[in-house]
């Protein structure tokens, strides 16, 4: 069974900086998508811009609890090399922060992400069970985010614990039911990406659920036949 994943890379900023920046290796990819993970409650921090190979990511969409958001940006093409991921924020810092990015190949350029899942708490385990309903072609990735991140129940790809927010992510082969999870206390916010295969890979629409969190964090995502599933999870301490 496939799995689309490639590599990752990630950095964080302190209090006072106005921007993230880390290299990522491209070759050999055709999407990136990047995860800013920051503070929204008391003196909130917002993203301005994210860039690749200095040209713009598109927003996605955004999960938030009372004072963690966490949003997705997405850019398709054909990457060569390494270079810097950008995520510029509207003014200089009030919580220090952290960005992880994924890369992926076989990807659908049309249509490379689906509707956005969500999902946040106060406190507690988030567990992201992807099962599916038929593929013939199937891989998993998953992300997730908080300070202070644990081995994965998955192979991790990146892990950033320097900032109060911080942030992880694992990948996995395809499997009739995959499960991701994070053992993180606290505040925490959520999101997830179907990541569509081009069409040259066939096979079935995957299916993703998000069950109720019950304590740390979790998270997940899942390519089955034709399509992959993305999750990444934000926690603040």
């Amino acid at each position: 069974m496939a799995d689309l994943f490639v590599r990752a890379a990630s950095g964080d900023s302190a209090v006072g900086a106005s921007t993230i920046v880390f290299a990522a290796n491209g070759s050999g990819c055709d999407l990136i998508t990047v995860f800013p993970c920051f503070n929204k409650g008391a003196s909130p921090d917002s993203v301005s811009t994210v860039t690749y190979a200095s040209s713009s990511l598109t927003f996605k969409d955004f999960s938030s609890s009372a004072s963690i958001r966490i949003e997705g940006w997405f850019k398709t093409g054909t990457f060569t090399g390494t270079t810097n991921v950008v995520v510029t924020f509207s003014a200089a810092l009030n919580h220090s922060c952290t960005a992880g990015a994924q890369l992926f190949t076989g990807t659908n350029q049309s249509t490379p992400l689906g509707t956005a899942q969500k999902n946040a708490s106060s406190a507690g385990n988030s567990t992201i069970t992807l099962t599916s309903i038929g593929a013939a072609n199937s891989g998993c990735d998953a992300a997730a985010s908080g300070n202070s991140v644990t081995v994965p129940t998955q192979t991790t790809s990146w892990i950033d614990n320097n900032q109060s927010i911080g942030g992880g992510g694992s990948h996995a082969a395809g499997n009739a039911s995959r499960t991701f999870q994070w053992t993180i206390g606290g505040e925490w916010a959520a999101i997830a990406f179907e990541v569509q295969a081009s069409t040259a890979a066939g096979g079935a629409v995957a299916r993703y659920t998000v069950p109720t969190p019950l304590t740390g964090i979790g998270v997940g995502n899942r390519l089955f036949g034709d399509r992959l599933t993305y999750g990444i999870l934000d926690e603040a301490f």
